[in-house]
């Protein structure tokens, strides 16, 4: 697997791209890429830097939650790991272009 890269591009996902991200209950919150890499295992990997709606959104992943998706949460934003595209159906815990 290639290593993330800070100028990382590949064809779905752009270092600094303002993007979707899909919450757990399909709600759609902006989110920035910060950083961007291939893998032929998935469309547009990328971590990204999630704005939430504050205290209004909560996060609670179940462990097998689409390949064990992390969160960090802190302050209004969390940090969604290793996410991949999902421009057509934009299922829970996906990125999608705006």
């Amino acid at each position: 697997m290639k290593k993330p890269s800070d100028t990382a591009t590949t064809a779905t996902a752009t270092l600094g791209e303002h993007v979707l991200y899909v919450m757990p209950n399909g709600d759609y919150r902006p989110a920035v890429v910060v950083k961007a890499w291939e893998d032929p295992t998935c469309d547009g990997y990328a971590n990204l830097q999630v704005f939430t709606d504050g205290s209004n959104d909560t996060l609670e992943l179940p462990n097998d939650y689409n390949n064990d998706v992390k969160v960090a949460i802190a302050d209004g934003m969390f940090w969604a790991t290793s996410v991949c595209r999902d421009q057509d159906q934009k299922l829970p815990n996906t990125w999608h272009s705006i």
